[in-house]
């Protein structure tokens, strides 16, 4: 069961709405762009290019940083969505 259902319906929804419009090859940051259509109109709250300290084994943060495309942010728990190129 995932924790938040609808929300990742919304996500999973957003992308195929995307990936239908504007098809594959195109740079990463079109597909980007087009998402952030997508979930602005179904009510979906995100961030961009969010940095996040990259974290390894045994915990420690190194100081580098790994840019998400997206950070979507329902009640101070996060969802990070990486749009890659087709």
């Amino acid at each position: 069961m995932l924790i938040y259902q609808e929300l990742s319906n919304k996500i999973i929804k957003a992308y195929y709405n995307v990936e239908k419009v504007l098809g594959k090859g195109l740079a990463e940051k079109v597909y980007e762009n087009a998402l952030c259509i997508e979930l602005e109109e179904m009510g979906v709250p995100y961030v961009r290019q969010k940095e996040l300290p990259v974290v390894d084994y045994p915990l420690e943060t190194r100081n580098i940083n790994y840019s998400v495309s997206l950070r979507v942010h329902p009640m101070q728990q996060y969802i990070s969505i990486d749009a890659k190129q087709q």
